[in-house]
């Protein structure tokens, strides 16, 4: 008597994948900067309208607007 194996395929690893700066920026103060490229140049728009801030690249600009966050809050609200 014989039996038949079904082989399946081994599972992939997954490997965390490190976000891009730009990525982080939006995902951690989405909901208090609007974020836009501009050529080489990126900017953090406060959404409450009180300002922006420019940076030579997102790596520069998160510091920059985690300052300005912590100086003046800027209010989150509810997506939707």
């Amino acid at each position: 008597m014989s039996r038949t194996v079904v082989q399946r395929k081994p599972r992939r690893a997954t490997v965390p994948v490190a976000r891009s700066a730009w990525a982080q920026l939006k995902l951690g103060w989405g909901s208090a900067y609007d974020f836009q490229r501009h050529g080489p140049v990126v900017r953090a728009v406060r959404r409450d309208g009180l300002g922006w801030i420019t940076a030579n690249s997102p790596e520069q600009l998160g510091p920059l607007v985690a300052a300005d966050y912590a100086e003046r809050p800027v209010p989150r609200t509810a997506a939707g």
